[in-house]
């Protein structure tokens, strides 16, 4: 497998990370974003996991996103 997606601001980034049955989202905003994404698994390095058969919580995505940026 090639690189990973990797979005980067300075010393801040953003990386999506693909499985087989899922994908991980690195990002320093989304622990802030627990209490809304508590449906989806957290890993312990804080890292979103959304299974391939759920929805996309793209809002809140976009959220995580942008403030990991600021």
């Amino acid at each position: 497998m090639g690189e990973n997606p990797s979005f980067y601001v300075g010393d801040r980034f953003v990386r999506m990370i693909p499985f087989h049955d899922h994908i991980n989202i690195e990002a320093k905003a989304n622990l802030s974003h627990q209490e809304a994404l508590k449906e989806y698994r957290m890993t312990p390095k804080g890292m979103l996991q959304i299974k391939h058969d759920q929805i996309v919580p793209v809002e809140i995505l976009k959220k995580i996103i942008q403030e990991s940026f600021e």
